[in-house]
C-alpha cells in the first residue's frame, strides 16, 4: 500500500483476535499476507460489535474502512474498520500451536492455512516455475508420459500394484524410459509428474508419491547433463531470490548460502572419492555400499556449494545408465 491511499477493502480470513473493552484487533489474512484491522465501538451500533465478537479465527469477512501507518502494527500498517461484511463466522479454532503430528494430518485442512504452509507454497511455485522456464528456453519439450505402466523401472519391490482390467499393472516410478524413447523424435524432453514407490521407510526422504522433475536429452554426454543440471537448479535458485525475499525472510533461511549456490560453481568428485572421504571421517562405509542420508550429509558439510557425485558401481544403479569405459561403473551423477 502507497501513502496516498486512503480507503480501502480487503477480503480474507481472520488470522488472529484480540478483544479489549472498547476495541477489537482483527488481524486478516489474504493470498498476499497480513494486516490489522482495529475495530472502535462507538464507531457500530450493539448488534454490529456483537457480530465483531462472535467472529472465529479463520472466520471470513471483507473489511472497509481507513488506512493508517504504523509501524507498530504488522507490516507498518492497519485498516481502521468503518463497515464490515461477515462471510462466516468460524467455529472455536481447533489448532494452537506446537501440535503433534497426528493432529495436524486430523486437520490438514486447516494447517495449510498457516503463514507457514502458504509461505512454502509460494516458493515452491516458484521454483516449479523457474525449472520450466529454464527447460523451455533452452530447447526442452514438455511430454507426460503415462502414470499406470505394464513394467518395472527400477527395484521391483518398491511397486504399487492395481488391477487394470484382470491384468497386472503398476503405479509409475519415473518417466524415464518413455523420456529414453521420446528423444528419438524430440531431442530434448522433460515431464514434469507424480512417481510413486511402496517403501516402508518413514524417513522425510522417503515419500510414497511425490513430484518428479525428470529430463532426457539425444547427443549428450555426462557432462553436458550436469551442465544442465547445474544451471537449471541455480536459475531456479537465483528466481526464487528475485521473487521470495519476503518469504525466505519469514521462513528463517540463510539467504547467503543460497547466494553462494548461484555464484560459485559446483564441486564435482567421484563416488571412488566420495567413500574415502566418508572413511576419512570415520564412518563405516566400503566401496560399493550405497550412500544413504547420513553419509550424504556428511559430503555435503565438506563443500560450501552443492556436490556432483559421479560414476557408482554398476551393480548400485539401474540397469539402464550407460557402463563406463571400465565396465564397473556407470555414467551416471547424484547431486
Amino acid at each position: 500500500l502507497e501513502k496516498d491511499i486512503k480507503e480501502i477493502s480487503v477480503k480474507g480470513w481472520v488470522y488472529r483476535k484480540r478483544e479489549l473493552k472498547d476495541k477489537i484487533f482483527i488481524v486478516l489474512r489474504d493470498k498476499d499476507g497480513i494486516i490489522q484491522c482495529v475495530a472502535s465501538k462507538e464507531d457500530f451500533n450493539d448488534n454490529e460489535w456483537k457480530d465483531l465478537l462472535d467472529v472465529h479465527i479463520e472466520g471470513s469477512m471483507e473489511i472497509f474502512g481507513e488506512v493508517k501507518f504504523d509501524e507498530r502494527a504488522p507490516g507498518g500498517k492497519e485498516i481502521r474498520i468503518k463497515k464490515f461484511r461477515i462471510f462466516d463466522k468460524g467455529s472455536p479454532f481447533p489448532l494452537h500451536g506446537r501440535e503433534e503430528v497426528e493432529t495436524i494430518m486430523r486437520y490438514r485442512h486447516l494447517w495449510i492455512r498457516s503463514r507457514k504452509a502458504s509461505t512454502i507454497f509460494k516458493v515452491k511455485a516458484t521454483l516449479m516455475q523457474a525449472l520450466r522456464e529454464w527447460l523451455e528456453k533452452n530447447g526442452y519439450i514438455e511430454v507426460n508420459p503415462p502414470i499406470i505402466i505394464p513394467v518395472a523401472v527400477e527395484e521391483v519391490q518398491t511397486l504399487f500394484e492395481l488391477n487394470y482390467f484382470d491384468k497386472k499393472a503398476y503405479l509409475t516410478q519415473s518417466s524415464q524410459l518413455y523420456l529414453e524413447a521420446l528423444i528419438y523424435s524430440l531431442e530434448k524432453v522433460y515431464c514434469l509428474a507424480p512417481s510413486f514407490r511402496a517403501e516402508k521407510s518413514r524417513t522425510r526422504r522417503h515419500l510414497h508419491e511425490y513430484w518428479h522433475l525428470e529430463i532426457e536429452a539425444a547427443w549428450y554426454d555426462l557432462k553436458d547433463i550436469m551442465k544442465d543440471a547445474e544451471e537449471m537448479v541455480k536459475y531456479g535458485i537465483e528466481k526464487v531470490l528475485e521473487r521470495n525475499q519476503d518469504e525466505l525472510k519469514f521462513l528463517g533461511r540463510d539467504i547467503k548460502i543460497l547466494e553462494n549456490y548461484v555464484q560459485k560453481p559446483f564441486e564435482k568428485i567421484t563416488y571412488e572419492k566420495a567413500i574415502e572421504i566418508l572413511q576419512s571421517k570415520g564412518l563405516n562405509v566400503k566401496y560399493g555400499d550405497d550412500l544413504g542420508a547420513d553419509e550424504e550429509r556428511v559430503l555435503t558439510l565438506e563443500f560450501e556449494v552443492p556436490i556432483f557425485v559421479t560414476h557408482y558401481p554398476r551393480k548400485l544403479k539401474a540397469f539402464y545408465m550407460k557402463e563406463s569405459g571400465n565396465g564397473k561403473t556407470v555414467e551416471n551423477f547424484d547431486l
